[in-house]
This record gives structure tokens, sequence and C-alpha cells, in this order.
């Protein structure tokens, strides 16, 4: 069914907020690891697809930078996000869009879990400190930019912006 996709996603992160005094990060040395479920619904043309969902979870490893204390922290995360095929959504096809691209939005709500090594926190949430198994809500947006290979195979870039919370 052409109507579902899945994803690998491999690549690196970053943290926009502050650490303990003393540590820090960049997302040079930040691993990411994704996998991801996409459906995308027909419109009542059958041609193009709109509209969708995308169940996506993995995680992400956070080492410290150059100027940090040693630290690594690990976030596992599973969102599910609303998707909009921008492509679709305005009827662009040919000459006025290049074939194979396709660029996506997500905005989405999940779960996120730290395990912390050392002493190593994040802090800034709800101006307080994550520790080691807290339990966080993940509100996500993004984009994708997409270039399809083939029917089977293709390349993406997602740039998402997840903001953590704690559900209390």
């Amino acid at each position: 069914d052409e109507n579902w996709s899945t994803s690998l996603e491999l690549g690196v992160a970053s943290s926009s907020g502050t650490y303990t005094s003393g540590y820090s990060s960049s997302a040079l040395n930040n691993f990411s690891t994704s996998i991801g479920l996409r459906y995308l619904f027909n419109s009542e043309r059958r041609l193009y697809k709109p509209y969708g969902i995308r169940l996506k979870g993995g995680f992400t490893n956070l080492t410290g930078d150059n100027d940090s204390r040693d630290f690594e922290t690990t976030v596992y995360h599973i969102t599910l996000d609303g998707v909009l095929n921008i492509k679709d959504l305005l009827k662009l096809r040919s000459p006025d869009w290049p074939d194979g691209f396709n660029l996506f939005v997500n905005l989405g709500v999940g779960f996120s879990q730290y395990e912390l090594w050392d002493e190593a926190r994040y802090s800034d949430v709800n101006d307080g400190y994550i520790f080691d198994g807290d339990n966080l809500v993940t509100i996500n947006f993004g984009t994708t930019a997409e270039y399809e290979i083939s029917t089977d195979f293709s390349l993406h870039l997602d740039l998402t912006y997840s903001l953590f919370t704690t559900p209390d």
C-alpha cells in the first residue's frame, strides 16, 4: 500500500537548554536514532495525500563537549505526530515542483524518559531539574524534506524541535 512508509533515521541532536553548572554539549557529538511508521490518508480524488499520522520512537545520546565535565545522558522517546504533505496540500506538480521532492510538516506529542550517568542534570524544565528516570511529556514540531530515489526508497532531512515538560 503506497499510503504506508517506514523510516530509519540516523543523525545528530542538539540541546537548546542549559545544563547543570560545569556541563555542556554540542550537536556534533550527540548521536540520535529512531524508527518511524507513517500513514498518509487519501483525499477525495485519491491522487493527493495531503495529511497523515506518524508514530516514531528512538533514542538520543548526549555527551559532554570539550568545555564540559565528562557525562553521558540517554533520552528515550516515542511520539505520535500529525503530518501535512505540503506538496499535496497545495497540489503542486511539475513543472511547479521538482519531481521526487516532498516537504512535510509535523506537530505531535509524546513521552520521553531520561537515563543519566554521572552527575549531569538537564536544567530549565519548569525551572527545575530532570533526574534519572524522569518521565516527560514531549511536544514536537518540525519539517522534513524528502527525496524519492525510487518508489521503495527515499532520503530525508528531518528538522524537529522537541519541547520537554513534566506531566505535573
